[in-house]
């Protein structure tokens, strides 16, 4: 028996001694065994992920516009309307311009690629119930990153605003400084922007768009910013205007007020035309009112009509 608690005595001891020496070891000699392997974890990914749609915040968008603008004339940096209207009669500017590319995009694709490259037109105006700066908002693209940009001739034509300027999709504000060149007839009008240094992402245009072409317009409908909607060329047709004949180019891609200077983009992402006006067709005039509308016809400036204003 004393030999048996003897041994157990020895070999408790031995091991308290094993430990001591073990706790004096550096920690990287430690020699530890190895934790038991977890059971493996299999992650069944969906077939697709749904990314989160781009949310536009209608009136944050018109808060910072009117703020800025506000500040811009507080600063006189502000080119007043009548002197910019006095300069639409300019025929021609010359301009380097970007190069369509061959790349065939899905609507989802060109929203995403080409949203950053449809501005907000402000007309700025005093407002005559309160002391602030309003703005009656309309639509344009930049055609060279140096901040030329391209809308209606109606938009700067307008007698009731102060002055013009241009708001980006991440809310940049630039002061329409210079009319490079219009065509009241054509209803195209091209805009130097102040950028101070600022690059804006140009797009290409393309005069080649025959009827059936496949076109998506992003706008802004009445304040509805950024809005996509998607249909085809439906035809071309002349008005006489002031003596001339004036080409138009009709789309079924949906569009509203606020959406003039909108552009019209093909399925490379390239500009064949932009916004210029709507046109209604009823069924009947009982008393001099319109009854049943039957059809809206969306009527566009095509691509050649600016590009008549540049010089190569």
């Amino acid at each position: 028996m004393l030999e048996r608690l003897t041994g157990c005595v020895l070999l408790a001891a031995s091991f308290v001694l094993a430990s001591c020496d073990m706790l004096s070891q550096p920690p990287d000699r430690i020699v530890r065994p190895a934790p038991p392997l977890p059971a493996p974890v299999v992650i069944t990914a969906p077939a697709a992920v749904a990314a989160r749609p781009s949310v536009v915040h209608d009136a944050g968008l018109v808060q910072g516009l009117e703020r800025t603008a506000q500040t811009l004339v507080d600063e006189r940096r502000l080119v007043p309307l009548a002197e910019l209207q006095k300069q639409s009669g300019r025929t021609q500017c010359s301009l380097s311009l970007p190069r369509p590319l061959p790349q065939k995009l899905t609507p989802s694709q060109i929203y995403e690629q080409c949203q950053r490259s449809v501005l907000i037109i402000g007309g700025i105006h005093k407002c005559d119930k309160c002391p602030r700066w309003h703005a009656d908002t309309s639509s344009a693209f930049p055609i060279t990153p140096t901040g030329a940009v391209v809308t209606n001739h109606h938009v700067v034509a307008n007698k009731t605003h102060y002055s013009l300027v241009a708001m980006t999709a991440e809310g940049a504000v630039f002061p329409v400084k210079e009319v490079l060149a219009a065509n009241a007839d054509d209803d195209v009008a091209i805009l130097q922007l102040d950028t101070k240094g600022a690059a804006l992402p140009a797009v290409a245009l393309s005069a080649r768009a025959p009827v059936g072409t496949p076109v998506c317009l992003i706008s802004h409908p009445d304040r509805h910013f950024y809005s996509l909607t998607c249909g085809v060329v439906s035809r071309y047709s002349d008005r006489e205007k002031n003596g001339k004949n004036v080409l138009l180019m009709d789309i079924t891609a949906d569009f509203a007020r606020g959406s003039s200077g909108a552009p019209v983009f093909n399925e490379q992402g390239a500009v064949v035309g932009f916004v210029a006006s709507t046109e209604s067709l009823y069924y009947h005039v009982v008393d001099g009112r319109k009854e049943d509308l039957q059809m809206v016809f969306k009527h566009c400036v095509p691509a050649e009509n600016v590009l008549k204003l540049i010089r190569p």
